[in-house]
């Protein structure tokens, strides 16, 4: 319920969730980051210059309230807890809903809890997530808003349109949504065929773009932005689509290397390789004996 009251504006916040679990009562959820700045000394002149090389993960800790009776709910413990407990002793990546951050691919990393007489009608548990990546060689960062494409395809349609901005005729289809329509059914095959489907499509959206853009109207900035935004979905599937198509091998090291040398001597990127072989990112020689995939 919203608390209508700027002096309880956080009270409004979305509720904390982790795999798709909505959290029990908390009190405090700690938010903590880094950035990793390599110093650059320069001869002869006091100081550092400092060379921006990325942001850490974030890191989170949570103290969550399993105890009956709060929000009149009785069964926060054991019921709500046995849920998460199982969730949260599950060291896998997933989706974390944090209030301000919204959604944040996480891993469990830590908890405590104890038991006290002092709090009979349950526990007080304190967990510890941090942001991971599921594929470097992916989009990094916060994870964008999950927003089907045909959604972004009728915006973009209807806003458009209002400027004069159409699907051009002669394509087979009447909109963008009509052309998404087709595409989509054959998005689980990731053949050959949808991808060229799929760069199509990214082109006739791209002209629409510069049609919009051609305009110089800020009114127009709303049918920029959603063409854009549907342009980006169909970039990023495409581009699974190819990576799908893309044949791999396979190799059995015969001695100790780095990753950057494996990259090197299969003809491969350092991002391709360590996308396609996570299990060789925890340490920086990769162990002879070790089988490691590679694009041929």
């Amino acid at each position: 319920m919203s608390s209508n009251s700027p002096m309880q504006i956080i009270r409004d916040l979305p509720r904390l969730q982790w795999r798709g679990l909505d959290a029990p009562p908390y009190d405090i959820i700690t938010v903590e980051w880094s950035h990793d700045q390599a110093a650059r000394g320069v001869p002869y002149v006091d100081g550092e210059m400092h060379d921006w090389t990325g942001r850490t993960s974030f890191r989170f800790t949570v103290r969550l309230f399993f105890l009956n009776g709060l929000l009149d709910e009785p069964n926060h413990f054991p019921d709500t807890w046995e849920d998460w407990r199982t969730a949260l002793l599950d060291g896998s990546a997933d989706t974390l809903i944090h209030p301000l951050l919204g959604p944040v691919l996480a891993c469990v990393v830590g908890g405590k809890f104890e038991i006290r007489s002092s709090t009979a009608s349950g526990i007080i548990v304190d967990v510890s997530f941090s942001e991971t990546l599921d594929d470097p060689a992916g989009p990094q960062g916060l994870l964008p808003p999950d927003i089907d494409a045909g959604t972004l395809a009728a915006a973009a349609d209807t806003s458009a349109a209002e400027f004069g901005v159409t699907f051009p005729t002669g394509k087979g289809y009447t909109s963008l949504l009509d052309a998404w329509n087709a595409v989509k059914s054959g998005l689980f095959s990731a053949s050959l065929t949808v991808s060229g489907q799929l760069d199509q499509l990214m082109g006739i959206a791209g002209g629409m773009i510069d049609a919009i853009d051609s305009l110089n109207d800020p009114a127009a900035i709303a049918a920029y932005d959603n063409t854009i935004a549907f342009w980006n979905s169909i970039k990023d599937k495409s581009a699974k689509v190819a990576a799908a198509n893309r044949p791999t091998s396979k190799k059995v090291l015969r001695q100790d290397a780095t990753l950057d040398a494996f990259a090197a001597s299969v003809n491969n990127s350092l991002v391709d390789v360590m996308g396609l072989n996570l299990h060789a990112l925890r340490l920086p020689i990769v162990s002879r004996g070790t089988t490691m995939t590679y694009y041929t």
